[in-house]
């Protein structure tokens, strides 16, 4: 099971309420809605390594699922990243239960809106939501050193973390 925090403005759109059960010290997973290119992206990040992925171009259907997008866009991007089986699948059985909760984290929001300006700006260098590349935006995110995870490459950061036996992600 792991905890989705998502903005304000992200679970108006969603049209889910918070889950009043899930404490301040549980961790998981950060969203925030975009509008790019007149277009509502969704970033997804992890807590503890700032692993992101970001699904562009969704829709009231999109929303209304956003527990599968959330679990395909990962899926892809965990691939697109170079991960092996065992740790995608990992990744994947801590999110079959997702559970919906507000932000908690100043420090995680900061480091996401430098990806949402990192990402707008790639996305209008490559012509627009249309035509940019997931993966190159996604490499973008995770190749990128951040002062909250002392200056570490996200990617590197989850890869550490997978290696570890046993851990809770």
């Amino acid at each position: 099971m792991t905890v989705l925090r998502c903005t304000q403005k992200l679970l108006a759109e969603i049209r889910i309420k918070p889950d009043p059960a899930v404490g301040p010290e549980e961790s998981g997973w950060h969203a925030n809605l975009l509008c790019t290119d007149r277009r509502k992206c969704v970033i997804f990040t992890h807590d503890d390594t700032l692993f992101s992925f970001v699904q562009c171009g969704l829709t009231r259907p999109d929303f209304d699922h956003l527990a599968d997008v959330f679990g395909q866009g990962l899926f892809k991007s965990l691939l697109r990243s170079g991960f092996d089986q065992g740790g995608v699948e990992h990744m994947l059985d801590t999110i079959r239960e997702i559970r919906f909760a507000t932000t908690n984290n100043r420090g995680i929001l900061g480091s996401m809106n430098e990806m949402a300006q990192m990402l707008d700006w790639t996305i209008h260098s490559q012509g627009g939501v249309a035509s940019a590349d997931l993966a190159d935006l996604e490499r973008v995110l995770n190749e990128t050193p951040f002062k909250a995870i002392g200056y570490d490459l996200p990617v590197e950061r989850l890869r550490k973390l997978l290696r570890k036996p046993a851990h809770p992600i």
